[in-house]
């Protein structure tokens, strides 16, 4: 039991990792926002949690307007 929470732990730590590489270094915050994601989803009460939300938030303005979807798109579903 203690390996799989040892495994557990660094599995979170290595995602937050790699999206703060993305988003920090290389500057790809599409591709930070999916590793953001991956930990609210695979450790939603890890203590980053709210960090990670206010960093998704704020990218995802951002990867919008890389994508060409802006404000004037997101009304139209």
């Amino acid at each position: 039991v203690e390996q799989g929470i040892a495994d557990r732990i660094i599995l979170s730590r290595t995602l937050g990792k790699i999206a703060t590489i993305y988003d920090k270094h290389l500057h790809q915050p599409e591709k930070a926002l999916k590793y953001y994601q991956a930990i609210l989803e695979q450790f939603p009460i890890d203590k980053r949690v709210n960090v990670i939300r206010k960093r998704i938030e704020e990218i995802k303005p951002d990867t919008k307007a890389r994508s060409g979807k802006g404000a004037k798109d997101e009304g139209t579903n």
